[in-house]
């Protein structure tokens, strides 16, 4: 005990030496950058796992990237072998190969197909060009939709092409 409060005394009286202040001074330093280095590990884990949550629920593009291959399968399903589809600028084109005659009642089928889409799918809407052409656009929940709401307006006699910019989520 004697020699603890002898080198404490002596320690006090003469206080620290420039070699202990720097080394404490160095010491607290690194004490520092490791504790900035956690805290830049959490963040960028952080970072990570946001951009991973939300790939998880993302929207699939028709226009742009090879992702759109499902929309494509979805539309080739719904529509048959009697259509070609292509990509376009757009999105997606299905073109009727043989078109049939129009049917006298054209006009009223789209506009009731229109209201039907609005009704079981809020977010899509479709146009249509009185010389056959149907666009459809928006989004849907299950990217097999887009096949069947292609074939609702494929099946009327007169649609020729369908212009489908229609984006859907992964399943």
């Amino acid at each position: 005990m004697k020699t603890t409060i002898l080198v404490s005394a002596f320690g006090l009286l003469f206080g620290c030496s420039p070699n202990d202040r720097g080394a404490r001074h160095e010491q607290k330093a690194s004490e520092q950058r490791q504790e900035a280095q956690k805290d830049h590990d959490q963040e960028l884990k952080a970072a990570e796992d946001r951009h991973k949550a939300a790939s998880e629920d993302q929207r699939e593009p028709v226009a742009g990237r090879e992702d759109g291959m499902m929309v494509r399968d979805s539309l080739r399903a719904g529509l048959g072998d009697d259509w070609t589809i292509e990509r376009s600028e757009t999105g997606w084109t299905a073109a009727r190969k043989t078109a049939p005659k129009a049917d006298p009642d054209m006009a009223k089928k789209i506009t009731s197909a229109q209201k039907e889409l609005r009704d079981d799918h809020r977010n899509v809407t479709a146009t249509w060009a009185h010389r056959g052409e149907i666009t459809l656009r928006g989004s849907v929940d299950d990217c097999d939709d887009v096949g069947k709401t292609a074939d609702k307006f494929g099946k009327i006699d007169g649609v020729s092409k369908i212009v489908v910019a229609v984006s859907c989520n992964k399943k």
